[in-house]
């Protein structure tokens, strides 16, 4: 019987497999995990060990997105931020008299007047052409009826389904 070190490691092991095809479940790394749970002597915990080294991956990944995403929200807005400022520049060269455009050696920097268009936040007023009605199902009201013992309209079945739980 593997210890659970060993299946540890033998998971990190699949992990890497799994990593060197791009981190995505292809043919042959199906093929791998599914030859790594048959050679397992506790397939069962072959399986359990190999599911948290999953979700503990997944989980890391997790963080690291949400790290990128306010990275990249503290790089837009520094972006902005340095826009908003050379557009101060230009404003000023402009009540100077001055044409509000700067050449540069790599660029090029100018003031564009373009329409925009406001419009009341009520959206009722906006003529009814310029509206949109989405419709879409509520699933939350659906499975609030159903574990209230409502009667289920045609088309919808309360189905079992069974799921691995471990500890």
């Amino acid at each position: 019987m593997p210890s659970t070190w060993d299946l540890v490691d033998q998971a990190r092991r699949l992990m890497a497999v799994i990593e060197e095809d791009g981190g995505v479940l292809t043919e042959e790394t199906e093929a791998a995990l599914a030859a790594w749970v048959n050679a397992s002597e506790d397939k069962i915990g072959a399986c359990v060990m190999a599911a948290r080294r999953f979700d503990t991956e997944a989980q890391l990944l997790k963080e690291e997105e949400e790290r990128l995403y306010r990275r990249r929200k503290a790089l837009d807005a520094a972006r902005e931020r340095c826009r908003g400022y050379a557009q101060f520049m230009l404003e000023e060269l402009e009540q100077m008299g001055n044409e509000p455009k700067v050449k540069g050696p790599n660029y090029t920097a100018y003031l564009q007047t373009a329409d925009s268009l406001t419009y009341p936040d009520d959206i009722a007023q906006w003529p009814l052409n310029w509206r949109k009605t989405v419709v879409s199902p509520d699933k939350q009201a659906a499975s609030d009826a159903m574990r209230s013992g409502a009667e289920m309209p045609p088309g919808f079945e309360v189905v079992q389904k069974r799921s691995l739980r471990f500890r």
